[in-house]
């Protein structure tokens, strides 16, 4: 069966950790939430969904479940129906390569990883919203995010940025608050 829901995240302050509610889901989304199943944990390489599922995902929850790899789970998934993308609370060490070939991803959430480097999401033309605030990201290189031109949000609080410079930004996002803490 496919669920009704699926969790969007809020934030309402910096340092405060997420939180998520339960958000009905528009009518013509189909949207899995594989959320708590502890699939990496298991060390699963498979999501357990139909054909069905898999062609007409638009939005997909993986959100703490010990996941260090998401390439095999996510080979199952259509990347052009995707729009939504949750790997958050997860074990990842780096932006999965399959996730650069989602080309009409919108939003992207990859909170509380082991992120380190910021790299595959250059190629996205649609990507709106990246998350990527508590993980191990120390810096952030010229060029990286520069070709996301419709980019809206960008979050990296509580890593341990050190520099960064502005070319490294697109020309869509206005800094609110231009500081590294």
């Amino acid at each position: 069966p496919s669920p009704n829901f699926i969790l969007e995240g809020t934030q309402s302050e910096v340092n405060d950790p997420v939180t998520l509610d339960l958000v009905e889901p528009q009518n013509s989304e189909v949207v899995l939430d594989k959320s708590h199943c502890y699939i990496g944990d298991r060390g699963g390489d498979s999501l357990n969904i139909t054909p069905e599922q898999a062609a007409s995902c638009t939005k997909l929850s993986l959100r703490r479940n010990y996941i260090r790899n998401a390439d095999t789970l996510l080979a199952a998934i259509s990347p052009v129906s995707l729009t939504w993308l949750c790997l958050s609370a997860n074990a990842l060490t780096a932006v999965p390569e399959c996730v650069g070939k989602m080309v009409n991803l919108r939003h992207l959430y990859l909170c509380n990883n082991k992120i380190s480097v910021i790299e595959n999401v250059n190629g996205f033309k649609h990507l709106e919203t990246l998350e990527l605030r508590h993980n191990q990201i120390s810096k952030v290189d010229d060029g990286c995010l520069a070709s996301l031109n419709k980019l809206k949000t960008l979050t990296l609080s509580s890593n341990n940025i050190s520099t960064f410079s502005p070319n490294v930004f697109p020309t869509s996002l206005t800094l609110s608050n231009p500081r590294v803490i």
